[in-house]
């Protein structure tokens, strides 16, 4: 599948211009929704611009969340900006008083000696277990939300049920099908001999939070991402690592903690693969790569677990694309995005890789149903850079079995695979048009043949999402 137009990254930058405003709106139906398709798509991402007047990296930006509603065939929109009490007391003094992940303060070092980032809840949303939503902006506690409203809630009922120990998250949550737990990964500086930890902790629906393993690491590592089978839980953890003087000189404010690790070509990526009962963990080696996105992982029925993800070599990451389109710097468009893999590790502590599309990804993605489950299609955004995007579905199990659509202009977040009541596939992709006429919409697809149902589209553009959450309604 290859794409036959191209755009420049001007244009695709419209996707990250700021908004300043909250809209209730009526989306316009071009097409037919799909019957029994009832619920909210619901996308969050930074509403960009500034932060009290300063500029601020794009991620720093306070999140926002925007729900598409569907109900017996009507469709409406509404925007709302995530409003924590960090961002309350910034706005009530006109100035920044927490640092950003890739930003700091203003005023140097002595500004921001010992400061840690504030969460602007902007990078993940899932649902929580006791029925609301939880955003983040990837590290720290996340907000608790009214999935009506879009309303932070303020003294949050989930968080008071989680013990403050086990409220520095370090990466989006992951749903265990086989228990309907939720499995979170809470990270902390110092434990034993000051060195670093990482805790696995399952927060059953009814019950208390309970600790499953401690893993006690040797310096701070980017772990961005992990996947929960029937029995085990899979935790990559890459040779992004600080050292402990880019750490400390991260905490004493010479530089944004993001620019603290660095990529260490020569050390391996380690899975860590832990019993969900405790009872053990392995390590299992192979050469360096950086995991960004697990979008499933499995025990196949020979004792294998398989892992399909979203893979950088030598680390690069979209991130960098992004920055130096906004700084006008020349774009390397060689690595517009990860490679789809499935990787295998068997019980002999042996990683086998394959890769299952020649086509640059972001966004992998299957049917949540299947999570935690076999599954034989990954779903994935092709050529997710500065020209034109499409749709690919591959066969892990036979990769001459793809297929997909090209021409989507810009896809604006993670698309997402939703089963309808009469067990119908159908995908969820955000887009935005570009260029001087830049609207938001939402692409409807059938999820067997890439068939266009309808496009939702809005009179305005709302910035580009990090990532997109459907939730389903009974009618």
């Amino acid at each position: 599948m290859k794409t036959t137009e191209q755009f420049d990254s001007k244009s695709y930058l419209t996707g990250f211009e700021a908004i300043n405003e909250e809209y209730t709106l009526k989306p316009e139906i071009e097409g037919t929704l799909p019957k029994n398709l009832n619920g909210d798509f619901i996308q969050v991402g930074p509403k960009g611009g500034k932060i009290a007047g300063k500029d601020v990296h794009w991620l720093d930006a306070n999140g926002m969340i925007s729900q598409w509603r569907i109900e017996n065939g009507k469709v409406s929109f509404k925007n709302r900006f995530i409003t924590t009490k960090e961002i309350k007391e910034e706005e009530l003094l006109g100035k920044r008083k927490h640092r950003g992940y890739f930003t700091n303060i203003e005023g140097g070092w002595f500004n921001n000696f010992g400061k840690m980032p504030r969460n602007p809840a902007n990078a993940w949303i899932v649902d929580a277990p006791n029925g609301n939503l939880l955003a983040s902006g990837g590290f720290g506690v996340p907000v608790e939300v009214d999935p009506n409203t879009l309303e932070v809630i303020e003294d949050s009922p989930f968080l008071k049920s989680l013990p403050k120990k086990w409220h520095s998250w370090i990466t989006e949550p992951v749903h265990h099908s086989k228990t309907d737990s939720m499995f979170i990964l809470a990270g902390y500086l110092f434990g034993k001999n000051l060195k670093p930890y990482v805790e696995l902790v399952e927060i059953p629906k009814k019950g208390k939070p309970k600790l499953v393993k401690r893993i006690n690491l040797n310096d701070v590592y980017l772990t961005h991402t992990f996947a929960i089978t029937n029995n085990y839980a899979v935790i990559p953890i890459s040779p992004y690592r600080t050292g402990l003087k880019r750490a400390l000189g991260a905490f004493a404010g010479f530089y944004p903690y993001t620019e603290a690790p660095k990529w260490r070509p020569n050390e391996p990526l380690r899975f860590y693969v832990i019993a969900l009962d405790g009872s053990s963990t392995k390590i299992i080696k192979t050469k360096a790569e950086h995991p960004q996105h697990i979008v499933n992982a499995y025990e196949d029925d020979n004792g294998n677990i398989i892992v399909d993800c979203e893979v950088y070599k030598n680390g690069i990451l979209p991130l960098a694309e992004l920055e130096a389109a906004r700084n006008d710097a020349p774009l390397d468009y060689s690595a517009p995005g990860g490679d789809l893999v499935r990787y295998k590790l068997n019980e002999k502590d042996v990683v086998t890789k394959k890769v299952l599309s020649e086509e640059k990804i972001i966004y992998p993605f299957i049917d949540e149903e299947l999570v935690g489950q076999s599954n034989s299609y990954v779903f994935a955004v092709t050529n997710p850079s500065w020209s034109d995007s499409g749709l690919l579905k591959v066969n892990a199990n036979n990769i001459k079995d793809t297929s997909g659509i090209e021409s989507l202009r810009f896809v604006g977040g993670g698309p997402v695979l939703v089963k309808t009541e009469d067990n119908s596939s159908l995908i969820m992709c955000p887009v935005f048009t570009g260029g001087s006429t830049n609207i938001s919409e939402l692409h409807i697809y059938s999820g067997i043949n890439f068939e266009l149902h309808c496009k939702l589209k809005l009179p305005i553009n709302i910035p580009f999402s990090t990532h997109c959450h459907f939730v389903e309604k009974k009618i």
